[in-house]
């Protein structure tokens, strides 16, 4: 019960969190900026994914492991933004950011193509973005890093076109250290 009392306060927090962003990134960013992105343009792929891939599915199954305890169940999805907003909120296209981040392109021994992207300065929260594609899946990595004086939070983000998305988070408070981690495989209806 106690792990359904934190999944709880988890999802508020989480939900608290997608109301103060605009997903859809108008706010500072115009359509035409997001087609001539300079970078990967991860809120252009989750929506293409949602709109393709995702609206075959509507459950997945999600284990929440809260410092190694964990608890499994299939969910209905009944916002797919909302559910994937920490992609979203992870894009780093944005015009005051353009010079920001270190690119890297790589063709790999499989013909994938892997794009990486590294900040420059220690203030931008997300710290690295890594896609690797090929002509059938896209696999999406991010790493986001924020830190104060009395905190350091760090969260993993994958995402897997057919398969699902995982989230980690790591808090670390004063002398007390917290992991979370999401795991959600697609279940096809």
């Amino acid at each position: 019960m106690k792990i359904r009392n934190s999944l709880i306060v988890i999802v508020l927090l989480a939900c608290i969190v997608a109301c103060d962003t605009d997903l859809s990134l108008k706010s500072e960013t115009s359509k035409k900026d997001l087609e001539n992105a300079p970078f990967f343009n991860i809120a252009s792929f989750i929506e293409k994914e949602i709109n393709s891939t995702l609206i075959k599915v509507g459950t997945v199954h999600k284990t929440v492991t809260i410092n190694g305890k964990a608890e499994s169940e299939n969910i209905v999805v009944k916002n797919w933004y909302d559910e994937l907003s920490p992609f979203i909120n992870a894009d780093i296209n944005r015009p005051a950011w353009h010079d920001k981040y270190l690119q890297k392109k790589t063709i790999l021994p499989d013909s994938s193509i892997q794009k990486e992207y590294y900040a420059l300065m220690d203030i931008l929260k997300t710290r690295n973005i890594i896609v690797r594609q090929n002509s059938e899946a896209t696999h999406l990595s991010i790493l986001n890093q924020e830190k104060t004086l009395s905190t350091d939070n760090t969260t993993q983000l994958i995402y897997e076109t057919g398969k699902g998305y995982s989230i980690k988070t790591t808090q670390r408070l004063l002398n007390s250290v917290d992991t979370i981690i999401i795991d959600a495989k697609f279940v096809n209806d």
